[in-house]
């Protein structure tokens, strides 16, 4: 049977996911569809309107979900928007990584190469963890976050939904951060975060910054 793999975004995100998954696949299997702008369809992609992710035409599919981190609350509308039809939310695991077997993925989740997820951790739908992710133990992270490379997550803490850690970011044992949190590069946070707080450094502090 023609596998049917659909990805939600069809930019750069997209053409990682497709070259992380799509290689072990065996020529022939699958077909491949991209929701997004028609500007987006180079390099042979088949593009539709991203409006018709839920079109009947496209029940059948499995839904990767391609929204980068400035696009977190949408990636989370919809993903509620995919659950609630019914379509299939697979999580993509790369064979380089590594899951306890005490740890939970949700549906929709994004595993890169080089990933440490250890022992009873909680990972909710569309959460993004890209390479070289450590997450410790006793791990919770909320829907639609992305963690950058490097990101290590030390024991015991818990990561909101919407969030973005930025590369190698760093959080000591026993820290909570707020839902929509932004973290940047080579933060180092030791404390609790409120929801929507923005900031970086070592150590961190609060400030604003331009995600680019």
């Amino acid at each position: 049977m023609m596998r049917k793999i659909a990805y939600i975004g069809a930019g750069r995100l997209a053409e990682q996911l497709a070259s992380l998954l799509e290689p072990s696949l065996a020529a022939g299997s699958f077909r491949s569809v991209y929701f997004g702008l028609p500007a987006e369809g180079r390099a042979g992609k088949s593009v539709v309107p991203f409006e018709r992710y839920l079109d009947d035409d496209f029940g059948d599919c499995e839904f990767y979900l391609a929204l980068g981190y400035r696009q977190l609350q949408k990636k989370r509308s919809v993903l509620e928007a995919l659950r609630s039809s019914g379509r299939k939310l697979p999580t993509l695991m790369h064979s380089a990584a590594y899951v306890h077997p005490s740890s939970k993925i949700g549906g929709g989740c994004a595993i890169y190469p080089g990933v440490v997820i250890g022992p009873a951790c909680a990972i909710e739908g569309g959460v993004l963890l890209n390479t070289a992710v450590n997450l410790a133990h006793d791990v919770w992270i909320g829907e639609a976050s992305y963690l950058s490379p490097s990101v290590t997550v030390s024991g015991f803490c818990r990561i909101g939904a919407e969030c973005f850690l930025g590369t190698g970011a760093l959080l000591s044992n026993d820290v909570a951060i707020g839902d929509r949190c932004r973290l940047g590069i080579g933060s180092v946070v030791t404390h609790a975060l409120p929801d929507d707080t923005q900031g970086l450094g070592n150590p961190f502090s609060v400030r604003n910054f331009q995600l680019t």
